[in-house]
């Protein structure tokens, strides 16, 4: 999370207990921000978590990502009759090189275009895979609406979300309780944990049993229910 991430957390759980109290809030670096709580200076550092957050960078948030940059170049480069809504499904394990990637559009282009025949309104095209000339793409699916202005984008991975469980939590522990050594020296230690900002890198429920931490207190903020929780 850059800055800017950061500083709209706080700002999101600042009314919330026991942000509400804190006092000279000061974005750094190790922690993210220091600040005062009565008489103690509270080092607060913040993360996020994903439904996959076992390797670095999360291969959700990179496979999201990744899928997010060739909707969006798809819905910009191909022009129907109708506006329409896209969603695509690729293999989380394609992996594509710079130089690939407009190829690729272009098959997936082309793919769409050849499909095309007659579209009416509010109707559903599905393009399986064995018809899709890019190669890692399961399946495409094109919602045709004259109610859209603008051809738009939307996800397809939302299936059963995940149980945020100490494997997750540890997870992030391990990454975080090595780099309290170089933090600024303070009375106590907090660690927010920001659940993932798309709706399958978010959670079902949380179920942690008893654990140890270096960190004074642990707090996770739930976008989607607008909700912080210490745990």
């Amino acid at each position: 999370m850059n800055k800017e991430e950061e500083k709209h957390l706080i700002n999101k759980i600042k009314f919330k207990a026991p942000f509400s109290r804190l006092k000279n809030i000061t974005y750094t670096e190790q922690p993210d921000l220091i600040c005062n709580l009565n008489n103690n200076i509270i080092g607060i550092e913040i993360t996020e978590c994903f439904q996959d957050d076992t390797i670095k960078g999360s291969k959700l948030k990179e496979s999201r990502s990744f899928k997010n940059k060739i909707g969006k170049k798809l819905i910009e480069i191909i022009k129907l009759d109708i506006p329409f809504h896209l969603t695509i499904d690729i293999d989380k394990k394609i992996n594509l090189k710079n130089n690939q990637l407009e190829s690729f559009i272009n098959d997936l282009k082309k793919t769409i275009e050849n499909k095309i025949d007659i579209i009416h309104n509010n109707t559903l095209i599905t393009i399986d895979e064995d018809i899709i000339y890019a190669n890692g793409v399961k399946s495409i699916d094109l919602f045709f609406t004259n109610d859209l202005k603008t051809n738009s984008y939307g996800e397809t991975d939302y299936g059963k979300l995940s149980v945020f469980t100490n494997m997750n939590l540890n997870y992030i522990l391990n990454k975080k309780e090595s780099k309290l050594i170089k933090y600024a020296s303070c009375d106590e230690y907090w660690l927010v944990i920001r659940e993932g900002d798309m709706i399958a890198a978010s959670f079902s429920k949380i179920d942690l049993k008893p654990y140890l931490t270096k960190f004074d207190r642990i707090f996770m903020y739930r976008i989607f229910k607008d909700e912080l929780l210490e745990l």
